[in-house]
């Protein structure tokens, strides 16, 4: 199955062409950081420079180690199980090798929901994400997620 999705930002519309999935371990509350990134592009994570890259960045929270849970997420503070605590949305983005963008538009997340539902090794990640400048951001992606080190 081929990766398909995209996402919606100031009324135009942007691709998502790959996903991947970074585990962080176990919080202090015991619930489990699992970080995704969805992109317009393949990237190479370990190069730390990215040019012209779109993308939108979640940091989520589940009840299981090393799983992307079924479920929703919704933003929050604090740590726990089904959880958004960051998140980012670029688009055109030019990243240092410090992980500052330096150019393009960006917001951070200040809310929202993210839903997953998995078959097999499929994931379906739909996502509606707001800034504190009233930035939106609303999407999805079907895929197979790349497991980051």
């Amino acid at each position: 199955m081929s990766a398909n999705g995209s996402f919606t930002f100031n009324g135009e519309s942007y691709a998502l062409t790959h996903a991947y999935k970074e585990d962080f371990g176990v919080n202090e509350n015991g619930s489990f950081d699992v970080d995704i990134t969805l992109t317009s592009k393949p990237v190479d994570f370990n190069s730390g420079t990215f040019n012209d890259l779109t993308f939108v960045y979640l940091d989520l929270n589940t009840s299981m180690q090393n799983v992307l849970e079924a479920g929703t997420y919704t933003y929050g503070l604090e740590r726990d199980e089904f959880v958004m605590v960051d998140g980012i949305v670029g688009v055109n983005v030019n990243v240092d090798n410090e992980g500052n963008i330096t150019s393009g538009t960006s917001f951070e997340v200040t809310g929202g929901t993210v839903t997953v539902s998995v078959e097999s090794d499929t994931y379906s990640i739909s996502f509606t994400l707001t800034g504190n400048d009233n930035e939106r951001a609303t999407g999805s992606f079907t895929g197979i997620l790349t497991q980051q080190d």
